[in-house]
């Protein structure tokens, strides 16, 4: 009967920690590369405190905040990951900050697991013993977050396993997925991401809307030769290109350059400034410039979308290389399609009229998104945009007609005939 007793309160004594403790247990992401492994553990604060036998007290921001480096050396002591081998990866706690996730706050803990020389991060096993050494009722469970290489952008984390006390370690193998995969994955990402972008699209349809015209005393006045508006055209969205892309990589690299707010209302700015200038040329000429300088904004919007490729060199290289080739050709498809109408029409008087139209509506919803953007005001025309450039096809159609009944008519009535470059007048 003594024994019987004894075995109960020890039992009871064991799970005295766990009895209290928050039933929610930790969740753990990974963002798989080649090389490394970036991983985020999110623990309730108490759980925390009864494995570690530190209280965090009433704030447990300020707590983590005053305990950084025992808290760095504390995870580093209980979270690694080892290889086929056996050989331990190296980790660098990068940070421990107090988050609130879903209803409730939580500690989260962020490291860099490299693999060793000669391995890779493809297949390890991770070791997560944060809480489960001493609290016995937790549950870890474990998501594979990003993994480029398995086609895992981010926005679906999936769920590889789950860690208890009794299993504290876990195999992730990840070796089925190839490069190739990745650069698929990540290039039509990309040409989503255009495909989607109203506003960066229509950035660069309203800069291109001047190039066939010339501008004297203020006004556009004239036209240019065909070949001038290509070459043009092309200079425009080389130098538009050359832009996004510089930031594009930096922003990968390094991370938010800019809060996303600022970056969002400044490409907003950009399309209002070029759709002045499409009415009235403020800057003729330059147009490549304006196209290089604004595209170094845009690259920083692009840049969010990669968040999290960046685990190591190889996957970082990849992702942005795919990405920014998927941005390309979605981009030089919709010009593809666009400029050629335009042009046609820019022989033409009727062209102003496409072009006031077009800046015009350009101006209104940039007037619109920034308001949006800087929490000013709410209005329906965002939505209302977004709803037109799901028609897109029906437009182009549109403007694809217009444009051959404007040239068929020229062609059989001598009054409509295109004007020789570079007088007459374009508006």
């Amino acid at each position: 009967m003594r024994l019987a007793i004894a075995a109960i309160a020890a039992t009871m004594a064991l799970a005295r920690p766990a009895a209290a403790h928050d039933v929610r247990g930790e969740v753990v992401f990974l963002d798989i590369g080649e090389r490394a492994i970036d991983v985020e553990i999110q623990v309730p604060p108490l759980q925390l405190a009864l494995a570690r036998r530190v209280p965090l007290g009433r704030d447990p921001a300020a707590a983590v905040r005053a305990d950084q480096a025992a808290l760095r050396a504390y995870a580093a002591q209980y979270v690694g990951a080892r290889g086929r081998d056996g050989r331990a990866f190296s980790i660098d706690v990068t940070g421990v900050t107090v988050a609130r996730v879903a209803d409730h706050d939580a500690v989260v803990f962020r490291a860099h697991l490299e693999a060793p020389a000669g391995s890779d991060a493809r297949w390890f096993e991770l070791r997560d013993d944060l809480v489960l050494h001493q609290v016995v009722t937790d549950t870890a469970y474990v998501f594979v977050r990003t993994d480029l290489q398995n086609g895992v952008l981010g926005e679906a984390p999936s769920l590889v396993g789950s860690l208890h006390y009794q299993q504290r370690s876990l195999v992730v193998d990840r070796t089925s997925g190839s490069r190739w995969r990745g650069f698929v994955t990540v290039f039509q990402l990309g040409i989503a991401h255009i495909a989607a972008g109203t506003d960066h699209l229509l950035f660069l349809l309203v800069l291109l809307l001047p190039a066939p015209l010339l501008a004297a005393a203020g006004r556009w006045r004239g036209r240019r030769q065909p070949r001038a508006s290509l070459a043009a055209t092309a200079r425009i969205v080389t130098a538009f290109t050359l832009g996004h892309s510089i930031t594009l990589i930096i922003g990968a690299v390094h991370g938010a350059l800019l809060p996303v707010a600022l970056v969002e209302t400044l490409i907003g700015v950009s399309i209002l400034v070029t759709a002045v200038h499409a009415l009235r040329p403020m800057f003729p000429g330059r147009e490549s410039l304006i196209a290089a300088s604004f595209g170094l904004v845009h690259g920083l919007a692009f840049a969010t979308t990669l968040a999290g490729f960046g685990v190591d060199g190889p996957s970082l290289a990849l992702g942005v290389l795919g990405f920014n080739l998927g941005v390309e050709v979605m981009q030089l498809a919709v010009l593809a399609l666009t400029v050629p109408w335009l042009l046609m029409l820019a022989r033409h008087r009727a062209y102003r009229h496409v072009r006031v139209l077009g800046a015009s509506l350009a101006a209104v919803a940039s007037l619109a998104w920034i308001a949006e953007r800087m929490s000013l005001i709410q209005t329906p025309l965002p939505a209302l945009v977004e709803r037109i450039a799901a028609r897109a096809p029906w437009i182009l159609g549109a403007l694809a007609l217009y444009a051959i009944g404007v040239e068929v008519a020229a062609r059989v009535t001598p009054s409509a005939r295109p004007q020789k470059p570079p007088g007459g007048s374009a508006g």
